[in-house]
């Protein structure tokens, strides 16, 4: 069984997402003056929210990102980074504090996260991200598998900057 983690908006620089009946929530907002994006988690046991991390995407400069509380500033290109040769490729590969490396691509024009080894396109992916542009319908992240639940921070930022990166292409 799949989890939905529904966003309130379409956008990648001021939303929220969640699911409410498992206490997930992520508040996504852009500082206006440095145009920084900063993730937050909701905790429901302290209720206070927690940072998870930001990043920036500069038009002219070497884009960057900064995870946890305790982290430093680091290009984006070290942390969500793309291997391989092929220089159309969008796919990008990212590694959890736990070491556990995962790859974003997109298929069919939907964005989706598979394990890194997961060389082949025919491998289900782990979450796929469904964006409806019209109203009636929230946009939101399908979890297919369970154990990703553990790397949600990390997921959540990286797919923040992949989806930018998809509209802006």
């Amino acid at each position: 069984m799949s989890i939905r983690l529904l966003m309130t908006g379409n956008s990648v620089r001021n939303n929220t997402i969640s699911c409410d009946s498992l206490g997930i929530h992520y508040d996504v907002s852009r500082n206006t003056e440095t145009n920084v994006i900063t993730v937050q988690r909701w905790d429901s046991e302290s209720n206070a929210f927690f940072f998870v991390g930001e990043f920036h995407l500069f038009a002219f400069k070497h884009d960057q990102i900064r995870m946890g509380s305790n982290g430093e500033w680091m290009l984006k290109r070290d942390y969500l980074y793309k291997e391989g040769s092929n220089p159309i490729s969008s796919a990008r590969t990212f590694e959890t504090k736990d070491g556990t490396k995962y790859r974003w691509k997109i298929r069919w024009d939907k964005l989706q996260l598979c394990h890194h080894s997961s060389a082949n396109l025919g491998d289900e992916p782990l979450v796929i991200y469904h964006r409806h542009i019209t109203g009636g319908k929230p946009s939101y992240l399908e979890v297919r598998d369970p154990s990703v639940m553990k790397a949600l921070d990390s997921i959540i930022v990286t797919f923040l900057i992949m989806e930018k990166e998809h509209r802006d292409d």
